[in-house]
């Protein structure tokens, strides 16, 4: 397998679909990668688990200035055998999972056991929930009363508990698994689009939405999941002139698609006081809809259809997934929209009419295409974000890594299980190439500081300064190591103090690992030589030893450097030289 090491999540605010700010402590991010590193979670490839695609295993945080970064290490199939062993992880990552909620599932069975036909599986993902067949309308037989003749039901005849989940009783149900990526159960539900749906029910009272007639949930489970990625829509403007009619056909070009969308079709047309819209994604091969309809195979692909008044008064607007078998696809994708005909199979999916906002439509079908880049290039778009973005990469050496780039202090936590039998209170590990050689000064001190250590073999003795000195990593006994640790910051110290007046050594970087419960927690420190030094001396830097503490401990250490060095621009390349070992 391939392995990468990559960022998976940051401490930087950003904006999540609900215009809401939100911002992950450093504790959390550390407690993420403590909890996780032995466990691992599954790779897929644009948040969808129809593209299992590696295994990720975070292992640490890196800390410099003005950001907090998780650390992932990532193995990336390569051939059919090692899809099959991640497969094989995949099920007993997910089978530990129900097994972490056997007594929410069990709760679940108790109060919808009347309704159940042996045939249900249980699931844990936005909540605790059950999948069968007509499960739905069997534990709630009033909701039948509730649909239209397209099945869907009124928003404002729901209660909701969270963006697509509603409330009856201790129990809840879901809007429509076609909401969800690929159409699969496990992926997350498209909460932009049922965001921008849910606010434009403020002002619009006719708006209705299909729900899942196969999953019942257990309320107090509830406790949804947000993908961070970019999809929340580009800048729309306010007009609709500069829409062309006819036909428009748009071909995914160079830039690849998360799934197998090939083309989006665009049918926009005038017919005396009314313009009539419609749009449908195309893919060579779509997400199947399981189980089969009428024991046939079929696939899935989005569809919108919207009619305007002239004044704007009155807007219809629909969303549907259409179902084609092979051959039907086949003729669809050879064919034009506006004479693929009405005689496929049509789940409509939601509905609104009333008086809607251009920019608000706009956005609405943006969001209801969610992955789908081709909508926003159709209706015009400006991603503002990405204008930015590329006008700052240009500026920061053409976007290629920044040379000069280096913070002036930088620390990587990493967290690892413990495996050594120390017999000299610490001992001197390599293993890392930059700390391959340990200076012989720094041995000297210790050795006058009858401070006890013991040296790999791999160790060479280095006995010049250079412009960058490393001590390589130095494991500290678990007994008593709250005083073995201050025993060597101490050696550290003295030595910084002496190679400081040297002049010649510019950059300087250390390792030490000690063990809280099970696992060795590795802190890596590299900066300029004489920040690294005030650093060390300043009482911020008192390094804790349980874990709620040293917990503690990286928030504060974060808002330090934050408020002391100034946060570099421009692209770290530093990123590609982090590794698993948590050795900078």
């Amino acid at each position: 397998m391939k392995t990468m090491i990559g960022v998976s999540a940051t401490d930087e605010v950003v904006l999540d679909d609900r215009g809401v700010e939100s911002r992950i402590l450093p504790r959390n991010l550390a407690l993420i990668a403590w909890d996780y590193y032995r466990k691992g979670t599954p790779m897929l490839l644009g948040h969808d688990y129809n593209n299992l695609i590696g295994w990720n295993q975070i292992f640490g945080i890196h800390i410099e200035p003005g950001i907090v970064r998780n650390l992932v290490s990532t193995k990336l199939v390569e051939n059919n055998r090692e899809f099959q062993l991640i497969v094989k992880k995949f099920n007993q990552f997910y089978n530990q999972k129900i097994k972490d909620n056997e007594e929410k599932i069990g709760e679940l069975k108790n109060l919808i056991q009347n309704s159940l036909n042996n045939h249900e599986k249980p699931y844990a993902q936005e909540c605790v929930y059950f999948f069968e067949p007509g499960l739905t309308n069997r534990v709630f037989p009033n909701l039948d009363n509730k649909y239209d003749k397209d099945g869907l039901v009124s928003l404002n005849e729901l209660e909701p508990l969270d963006l697509g989940i509603y409330k009856i009783g201790k129990l809840c149900i879901f809007a429509h698994r076609f909401f969800r990526r690929s159409f699969h159960i496990l992926n997350g539900i498209n909460l932009p689009f049922l965001f921008q749906l849910k606010k434009i029910s403020e002002s619009i009272d006719n708006i209705k939405i299909r729900i899942d007639p196969d999953m019942v949930g257990l309320a107090s489970t509830v406790a949804m999941y947000h993908e961070r990625e970019y999809w929340w829509g580009p800048f729309f403007e306010d007009n609709l002139n500069s829409i062309k009619p006819g036909e428009t056909k748009y071909v995914v070009g160079s830039q690849k698609s998360f799934t197998s969308l090939i083309r989006t079709d665009f049918n926009w047309q005038s017919k005396k006081d009314k313009n009539n819209f419609e749009a449908e994604e195309l893919y060579i091969d779509p997400p199947s809809i399981k189980p089969p309809l009428d024991k046939i195979d079929y696939y899935g692909c989005r569809y919108v259809h919207s009619i305007f008044s002239e004044n704007l008064k009155e807007v219809h607007f629909d969303g549907a997934v259409r179902l084609y078998t092979k051959d039907q696809l086949t003729k669809r994708i050879n064919s034009n929209l506006s004479k693929a005909g009405r005689k496929t199979n049509y789940i409509k999916l939601w509905r609104l009419d009333g008086e809607l906002a251009i920019p608000k439509w706009k956005r609405l079908l943006s969001d209801y295409y969610r992955d789908n880049y081709l909508v926003g290039e159709y209706l015009g778009g400006k991603d503002e974000v990405l204008e930015t973005y590329k006008l700052e990469k240009n500026e920061s050496s053409n976007g290629i890594l920044n040379k000069d780039y280096f913070p002036k202090l930088q620390l990587l936590i990493s967290f690892h299980p413990w495996e050594y039998n120390i017999t000299q209170e610490r001992k001197i590990v390599s293993i890392h190439p930059l700390n391959q050689n340990i200076n012989e000064n720094f041995l000297n001190i210790l050795d006058k500081n009858k401070v006890p250590y013991e040296i790999s073999s791999k160790l060479g003795i280095n006995r010049e300064y250079k412009e960058q000195i490393r001590v390589p990593l130095i494991i500290h006994d678990q007994i008593d190591t709250s005083k073995l640790v201050y025993r060597t910051f101490e050696v550290i110290k003295e030595f910084l103090s002496n190679i400081k007046s040297n002049e010649i050594v510019k950059i300087f970087g250390l390792s030490i690992s000690h063990k809280i419960n099970n696992d060795e927690i590795r802190l890596s420190i590299l900066g300029d030589i004489n920040i690294i030094d005030e650093f060390l001396n300043n009482k911020i830097f008192e390094l804790k030893f349980n874990k709620e503490d040293f917990l503690e401990w990286i928030d504060k250490i974060s808002e330090y450097l934050n408020e002391n060095y100034p946060k570099k621009k421009g692209f770290s390349d530093l990123i590609p030289k982090l590794n698993i070992q948590g050795i900078l």
